[in-house]
């Protein structure tokens, strides 16, 4: 059985065209890395490395893990580093625990030689999800969570349409309630609240591409 879906915006008829490979994703987020920014952090990000081995938190008895993004925020107070995390799909509820946990708990090991220093003196780590997809249970986690330890988490969505003009992305932000992504249209929208139960604001960004 295939089932399409389809979004009208603004007269705009859009039919979901979801991302085939993370590689995709990756070189989509690298493009418009704004959708990165973390205003109450920092006005400006800065892409520094992407797939970065990551050591001592080896997946099995051959590999590594390996970062897909790396980001920082710079600030007078201290920068903040992100460790960004793609997935194809929905994102898995056990991917934080058992996946980008063990990455910010092995954070130290991460080379990059134009910016070891930077990564030496952060002032805070930041781990970020992003798939298509994600649970109430994943999100509410990650909204609810303090953000008053030196390691945050948050997740992005990533959806993808394809419109009678051209490709359309919708970008989905959870972050802790003290960090709040940039509010953003570029096709007009009502702002509200995520429902089912998620006590914070859900800004969306629909991008052409």
């Amino acid at each position: 059985m295939i089932i399409n879906k389809v979004l009208n915006v603004n007269s705009i008829n859009l039919e979901a065209l979801p991302f085939d490979r993370e590689l995709f994703m990756e070189s989509f987020l690298i493009e418009n890395k704004d959708l990165l920014k973390l205003e109450q952090i920092s006005d400006d990000i800065e892409i520094i490395g992407y797939e970065i081995p990551i050591k001592g938190c080896k997946r099995s008895n051959t590999d590594n893990g390996r970062a897909d993004i790396i980001a920082r925020y710079p600030s007078s107070d201290g920068d903040t580093i992100a460790i960004i995390e793609l997935k194809k799909g929905k994102l898995p509820n056990d991917v934080i625990k058992n996946q980008l946990s063990l990455y910010l708990e092995h954070r130290h090991s991460i080379n990059i030689s134009k910016y070891n220093e930077v990564l030496k003196n952060a002032k805070k780590w930041i781990g970020i999800i992003v798939g298509e997809d994600i649970s109430i249970d994943l999100a509410k986690e990650i909204v609810d969570s303090s953000s008053n330890s030196d390691i945050l988490y948050g997740a992005l969505t990533l959806k993808r349409y394809r419109g009678n003009d051209g490709i359309y992305v919708i970008c989905d932000s959870y972050f802790p309630e003290s960090i709040k992504t940039r509010k953003l249209f570029e096709i007009t929208y009502e702002d509200g609240t995520i429902e089912q139960g998620i006590p914070t604001e859900m800004y969306i960004k629909l991008i052409k591409v």
